[in-house]
């Protein structure tokens, strides 16, 4: 998704910024792009909590 967005071939964001002023595209582009980011560092926090849950449940077992 992230690649999408940098290189312009993600059609959600496409058809935004036909609607977005020319001098705001990049600054929503890189918003997006930003928001992506977060939502990944979230998961992958949340994944790393859940194994470290998987382990505790193993060592009390």
């Amino acid at each position: 998704m992230i690649n999408e967005l940098r290189t312009g071939t993600n059609v959600m964001l496409s058809k935004r910024l036909a609607k977005t002023p020319e001098s705001d595209r990049q600054r929503t582009t890189a918003y997006k792009i930003f928001t992506y980011e977060g939502l990944i560092a979230r998961a992958q926090t949340e994944i790393e909590w859940a194994q470290h849950g998987l382990k505790l449940i193993d060592s009390l077992g």
